[in-house]
């Protein structure tokens, strides 16, 4: 039956193994990891584990026929490639989902197999002795555990993802050093459980946490701004804004998107806003006829890119976790998708804050009605103070600007993390200038020659007329995002008493050369950031925000 031939081929297995491997002084190791490549699940504390290393769908198993039974008591036809750290050897073709433990001494129960597979909670259904020791057909499903799944449930990393579904603060880049630089995947598999949106669109789970895990591989280590933890970031600012500043309950009360939608598209567009992001902006892609820039007609370049092959990852069948939503609602998902992700261009914020303005005065009127909102607690009344939208496109639309403003969020954070951003920006813009003279060009882009004063120097300006406005015009039609205003504002007049400090130095002793604006005071005309002139410039290049 089923189990004895598992039983037989496994021990067979394990004896010729053993055997391989005394002839062997050196054990052979795992088998090196590949970008794209999903992390092996913990180790058990029992000795003979066997991990799952992911992707591979190599079956090589010799015997055919134990493949065969193994798969069809199996949820996936997947079938990968097991290594036993215990005896460091390989066992090939047996199936992803399980995970054989080493039989009992005595041989009196079988291998304990443990489902594996990455996100499922589907089992294998598998063969069990009963108390006499003979085996027969068991249809208990185990329940399966991914890596991801086990990382969001250690302590330290459980903490911040409870800090962050109910506060405006966290703090990604510890998330990254907890998760081993697996932010984006960690919160987005996290908030989309935490929102119910698996069990209300009836997405496969599975090919979601493959596909966040292969968007966060998206973006490149090497950036020093435009990165996961920054993604992750954006991410937690979108889900603070959605629910807690209550805009996903604006868009929905007025009847123009479903709440759901609105939260699974803004999260997926928080999630792939920046990926594969190359670490410079689009002014230097359309300068250096980069190919994207060709491709896109020199217009939102990086934008374009992000959304485009992120859309075109997840064409991918292992990757579609959306495949079972409907067309309709698929279609006006991705519209708001592209929407949002093109709006975090940096030239697109003129555009957007009139285009709000225009919204919210020709909605004004029914959107405040005393019938518009249903009366009752803290949230109702902020949504009667602000902007409820009844047509799908003002629905869009709020939701860019919550995207643009989470797109800036560590301006919102405390002023130590958000000075840690500020640095990062700026040593991406100095490593942009680099590139930029290694090219011969004629002038190094403003804020990115690290000879000359950086990012940290303009953000003043920056704050005037990018920032301030921006965050203003959001709480203006959702008040619920005050919180984060009133973060913007703190660290605004922190930079703001740095640059009367610097003023006053610089009168003091005219002479002296600019100093570092986040340790000593700035020096007054050295991108200081007061004038108009120099804060609009701030603004065009990105200041220590986005910097597209």
């Amino acid at each position: 039956d089923i189990w004895l031939k598992l039983h037989a081929a496994l021990k067979s297995r394990a004896t010729t193994a053993e055997s391989a491997l005394s002839s062997r002084t050196v054990a052979p190791t795992l088998p090196p990891s590949v970008p794209g490549q999903m992390s092996p699940v913990p180790m058990c504390e029992e000795e003979s584990v066997v991990r799952v290393l992911c992707p591979a769908n190599d079956l090589t198993n010799p015997n055919p026929t134990l493949a065969d039974e193994v798969r069809r008591g199996c949820s996936s036809a997947c079938f990968r490639r097991l290594h036993c750290t215990h005896r460091g050897t390989s066992l090939l073709g047996s199936c992803c989902c399980l995970d054989a433990t080493a039989e009992d001494p005595k041989f009196r129960r079988p291998p304990r197999l443990v489902a594996k597979f990455p996100g499922c909670s589907q089992g294998a259904t598998v063969a069990q002795p009963d108390e006499a020791g003979s085996s027969q057909i068991s249809t208990d499903t185990i329940a399966q555990e991914s890596t991801l799944d086990g990382t969001i449930r250690q302590p330290q990393v459980a903490t911040i993802l409870a800090v962050a579904w109910e506060s405006w603060q966290v703090d990604t880049l510890e998330l990254a050093d907890l998760t081993g630089d697996r932010p984006l995947s960690t919160l987005s598999v996290y908030l989309f459980d935490r929102h119910g949106l698996c069990e209300r669109f009836g997405l496969d789970r599975c090919r979601l946490v493959r596909y966040m895990e292969a968007v966060e591989q998206g973006y490149d280590t090497r950036n020093s701004y435009h990165n996961r933890s920054h993604a992750a970031s954006v991410l937690h600012a979108t889900h603070a804004l959605l629910s807690l500043g209550c805009i996903s309950r604006a868009v929905a009360v007025g009847g123009a998107v479903d709440e759901k939608l609105a939260i699974m598209a803004a999260l997926l567009a928080a999630a792939i806003h920046d990926y594969d992001h190359p670490g410079v902006n689009n002014d230097f892609l359309v300068r250096t006829s980069h190919p994207r820039a060709v491709r896109y007609n020199d217009r939102h370049v990086n934008e374009h890119h992000s959304v485009a092959a992120a859309f075109e990852l997840l064409r991918t069948p292992e990757f579609d976790f959306l495949e079972s939503l409907p067309i309709a609602e698929y279609r006006r998902m991705r519209s708001i998708v592209v929407d949002m992700v093109l709006g975090t261009d940096v030239d697109e914020g003129s555009r957007i804050l009139k285009a709000l303005a225009e919204a919210t005065g020709a909605e004004d009127t029914q959107a405040t009605s005393p019938g518009a909102v249903p009366a009752g607690g803290e949230a109702d009344a902020l949504l009667a103070a602000g902007f409820v939208p009844t047509r799908p496109e003002c629905a869009s639309l709020l939701l860019q600007v919550a995207v643009k403003c989470a797109d800036f969020s560590h301006i919102a954070l405390d002023w130590d993390l958000h000075l840690r951003w500020v640095r990062r920006v700026e040593e991406e813009f100095f490593q942009q200038g680099d590139r930029e003279k290694e090219l011969g060009h004629n002038q190094v882009s403003f804020l990115m020659d690290r000879n000359k004063p950086g990012a940290s120097f303009t953000q003043v300006g920056f704050f005037d007329f990018a920032v301030l406005p921006l965050f203003r015009a959001m709480v203006g039609a959702a008040p619920g995002a005050s919180p984060m205003l009133a973060m913007v504002v703190a660290n605004y007049e922190r930079w703001r008493d740095l640059k009367r400090e610097a003023d006053a130095s610089a009168e003091a002793a005219p002479d002296a050369p600019a100093a570092d604006p986040a340790q000593r005071p700035q020096a007054k005309g050295q991108g200081g950031g007061g004038g108009e002139e120099e804060g609009g410039a701030a603004a065009e290049a990105g200041g220590a925000g986005p910097g597209r």
